[in-house]
């Protein structure tokens, strides 16, 4: 590969010959900053998009019920899936695609009704038996609890040099639309 991205610059790219390569040595480069206003709002998009997502974290995940198991599908003494109160399917690799294609299409809002849909047709589907745990919430309940979020850290990114990059390209921008 005879190309290279960095600070927004694109140098000559990929050679394309008989082999079925592209040959851009001819092709011009330029600075992301003076790139068609499409290619730079998505250029501009994608980082702050990649920022946040560096510097983001989930809060209130752990211990939180809506979290803990609803449902287990029981077969042959073993439990084969387990569906959380959010309505989440956790199972084996083996029967991930199989799963999948049974609750695909489910119309229940995310939640204890989403968690009782799957786990019905789940158990119907493969022939296990249904176990709902102690920690299964009520529609209520997972209404009134508390549920996980995301949050971005805005202070850590501002202070890392991607997030200075990106300000000096918003300046280039500037002073090159101007």
């Amino acid at each position: 590969m005879n190309s290279i991205t960095a600070a927004g610059y694109t140098h000559q790219a990929i050679k394309i010959d008989q082999s079925g390569m592209f040959d851009l040595s001819s092709a011009p480069s330029f600075h992301i900053s003076e790139a068609p206003e499409e290619v730079y709002q998505n250029y501009i998009t994608g980082m702050k998009s990649f920022l946040e997502g560096l510097h983001s974290s989930i809060e209130n995940y752990h211990g939180n019920p809506v979290n803990d198991t609803y449902a287990e599908i029981m077969k042959d003494g073993k439990v084969i899936a387990k569906i959380d109160n959010n309505g989440a399917v956790e199972s084996s690799n083996a029967l991930g695609s199989v799963i999948r294609d049974i609750v695909q299409g489910a119309k229940a809002p995310k939640g204890p009704a989403l968690a009782q849909y799957n786990a019905e047709q789940i158990a119907e589907a493969l022939g296990g038996d249904l176990v709902i745990k102690d920690t299964a919430m009520t529609e209520l309940a997972y209404a009134q609890a508390p549920k996980p979020y995301m949050s971005i850290n805005y202070e850590a990114m501002q202070a890392d040099p991607l997030f200075e990059s990106l300000m000096n390209l918003q300046k280039m921008r500037s002073a090159y639309t101007a």
